[in-house]
């Protein structure tokens, strides 16, 4: 009796080991995928802003980005705007019909499975503002990419889409078949022991949905026994000594192999943590990166100021020196209370103020101090102003307006909508800043709204 109960823990506890480090696996590969997604995304934002130079530039740097192999631009009418296949020396302009394996080319949002010669690729559609993009990323180089990971230490994983098609595997001859009758054996949120093809040993598989660059998929997790039938087998043949003692000595292994594999993964998540510093690194430096025409501008009014109103050339003076020093402090993170950056936006304002004069409406502030507490992303307020008056004609016959509020637990920025035929020079980093911000800190509730007359961001408060 007490060595059935023996085996029956050992099993209970092998199974419970397996199914913490298929859920562990799962979490990182979904990681894996969402850094990915970044280089995808600030794809489509510089293509929403016709700035292709710096798509050649970002697809052609980084072993995350060495997985994009081309993209091209179509307006809604068919008509090609802007194609580069030759930033990985792939030519993949011509694809004949019979080459496409799975999906739709006609529709804009659509995940096309693609093979050309010995090659293979995911097109994957984005439908943007005016214009639609089509990415092309690199399966096999993909695949090569999670295979000398960290992700296949005690167990791999294969990739499908939803018909069926593998997409990652870690038998590349397997990648761009159709296996429907594996995907179906394996039950979401249920174990599976099945003799694993690859590696031809008993595994246990669990069935996880994963989204990314690839559209939405299920990863099929195979994970090794720790213990064979024929261990569990020899342990109930033993005498209740050496059962006792087997036991203590597995419980010991296992205990062992738990907190090798819990450093293992701790190691794991701060590689993560620190790609995901190095992402949000990057766009910190695109956000110094700030228009020298302001500056220029600035110092044009303040030399008219000079001669017309001293007085009010000192309040010019002593306002631009902070924001500027606001602009140049290195304090660590990347959130500010709101109360730091109220301030920055009307010191910020009154310069464009003086500027602008009667074409710029006075700043209107519905905030109350109670939340002045909370935070926001640093120079979020002073970024959205000054799209509004980069990109909206300002003059006494069409006024430009702006107004700050709070709006269901989150600060909203809205100004009248009159866009200019010529807009300034933009680096278009702004609104890309701040969406990548709140996504690294897992907070939902970003949003831009462009309606009639007038142009809203909701910022939500942290």
């Amino acid at each position: 009796m007490l060595l059935r109960v023996i085996n029956g823990r050992s099993q209970s506890l092998n199974v419970r080991m397996l199914q913490e480090l298929s859920a562990e696996k799962a979490l990182l590969i979904q990681k894996e995928f969402d850094i990915l997604d970044q280089n995808v995304f600030l794809i489509q934002e510089l293509a929403n802003t016709g700035d292709y130079n710096a798509i050649d530039h970002l697809i052609g740097r980084g072993r995350k980005g060495d997985f994009i192999m081309a993209y091209q631009v179509w307006s809604p009418e068919g008509r090609k705007l802007h194609h580069s296949w030759s930033a990985k020396g792939t030519d993949l302009a011509n694809l004949l019909p019979s080459e496409i394996l799975q999906g739709s080319p006609s529709m804009p949002d659509s995940v096309i499975l693609v093979k050309t010669g010995q090659s293979l690729y995911v097109s994957r559609g984005y439908a943007l503002k005016d214009k639609n993009l089509r990415v092309y990323i690199d399966l096999l180089k993909l695949n090569e990419y999670f295979m000398n990971s960290k992700l296949s230490v005690r167990a791999y994983f294969e990739l499908y889409d939803v018909n069926g098609w593998c997409l990652i595997h870690p038998d590349i001859k397997k990648v761009g078949q159709r296996d429907v009758k594996k995907i179906s054996m394996v039950k979401e949120k249920q174990d599976t022991v099945l003799m694993s093809d690859y590696i031809n040993l008993k595994v246990l598989v669990q069935k996880y949905k994963i989204e990314g660059i690839l559209g939405p998929t299920e990863a099929l997790i195979s994970v090794l026994f720790l213990l064979t039938d024929e261990d569990i087998e020899g342990i109930g043949h033993l005498s209740l000594f050496l059962g006792l003692t087997m036991l203590g000595v597995v419980l010991l292994l296992s205990y062992i192999l738990y907190r090798e594999r819990q450093k293992i993964f701790r190691l794991e998540m701060e590689g993560l943590h620190h790609q995901k510093e190095e992402a949000v690194f990057k766009l910190e430096r695109l956000r110094e990166k700030m228009d020298p025409h302001f500056l220029f501008n600035t110092l044009g009014t303040l030399q008219q100021l000079i001669k017309k109103d001293s007085e009010l050339a000192q309040t010019f003076v002593s306002k631009l020196s902070k924001v500027y020093r606001r602009f140049l402090t290195q304090d660590d993170g990347e959130l500010s209370p709101i109360a730091t950056e109220l301030a920055l936006a009307e010191e910020y304002f009154f310069l464009q103020k003086i500027r602008f004069g009667a074409g710029l409406q006075p700043l209107d502030v519905q905030v109350g101090q109670d939340i002045y507490a909370g935070k926001i992303p640093k120079l979020g307020l002073q970024m959205l102003i000054e799209n509004a008056i980069k990109h909206n004609e300002i003059s006494t016959t069409h006024p430009l307006s702006i107004k700050i509020e709070v709006e269901d637990g989150r600060i909203v920025v809205v100004n009248t909508l009159n866009l200019r035929r010529s807009a300034d020079e933009s680096n278009g980093y702004g609104i890309p800043y701040l969406k990548n911000v709140y996504k690294y800190h897992g907070v939902e509730g970003f949003e831009v709204i462009q309606s009639g007359h007038a142009f809203k961001v909701y910022l939500p408060i942290l």
